[in-house]
């Protein structure tokens, strides 16, 4: 594997191995990626983070415009502000059932990420979280009792109904965003106020777990019903 240095503004000693079919691995051993440590650098391909990782700061990899994909594992806590902003390139995201931490705009302007899972570990995430992906087309949703932070203050209750609008949308209402949802994978059985999405005007199905169609009816807007449909396993 050919060992690179990251760019010019990286802290000294920084380094990273790209191997034959494109994968990426940091420095074994580190438990934290700093804030901006890879700001901006050019590594192409798929990125592993090492499972000894704990926290990846914020703006960590903003702006690595070349990064196709990246799998977050288990032993990983925090994903902080922006650590993924404006990667344009990325596809695909793994996040492990152990993360417990999302903030604001993590993932902002992934303007390739088509499908997502939140992990049910998710204890508080920020908003705006994928703001202006505009390739989104698939949020699969795995834990009703997330929490939303905005600007560092816990809205527990304020926000439970509008958890949707805020993970997507952040602060700014973005209609075009909205449009390229296509379809939402509820991994509960929770009442949740459905009709934040009604203006989704790509959205075809709403996926629900086996036995609880009835319930999410009664929540649904009655032109929505249609879209729902139940799954074994989601």
């Amino acid at each position: 594997m050919k060992e690179r240095p990251p760019n010019k503004g990286a802290p000294k000693g920084v380094t990273y191995t790209v191997s034959p079919n494109r994968k990426i691995h940091l420095t074994p051993g580190i438990k934290k990626i700093r804030n901006a440590q890879y700001f901006g650098c050019d590594m192409a391909g798929h990125l592993i983070i090492p499972s000894s990782v704990i926290e990846i700061g914020n703006f960590a990899f903003c702006c690595c415009s070349k990064l196709k994909s990246v799998t977050i594992p288990k032993s990983v806590q925090t994903i902080g502000i922006s650590a993924f902003a404006g990667c344009r390139s990325m596809k695909k995201i793994s996040i492990a059932d152990e993360v417990s931490y999302i903030w604001s705009n993590a993932f902002e302007d992934c303007t390739s990420l088509r499908e997502i899972r939140l992990p049910a570990s998710l204890i508080d995430i920020g908003t705006g979280m994928f703001h202006n992906c505009s390739s989104l087309k698939s949020v699969t949703i795995t834990n009703p009792k997330t929490l939303i932070i905005d600007n560092q203050v816990n809205a527990r209750a304020a926000l439970r109904n509008k958890m949707f609008e805020n993970i997507l949308l952040g602060r700014e209402t973005s209609q075009n965003h909205k449009d390229s949802i296509m379809e939402i994978k509820f991994c509960y059985q929770e009442m949740q106020d459905m009709t934040i999405f009604r203006d989704c005007r790509s959205l075809r199905k709403i996926y629900v777990p086996r036995g609880s169609i009835e319930f999410f009816k009664r929540s649904i807007p009655r032109l929505m019903a249609y879209m729902l449909e139940e799954l074994d396993d989601i």
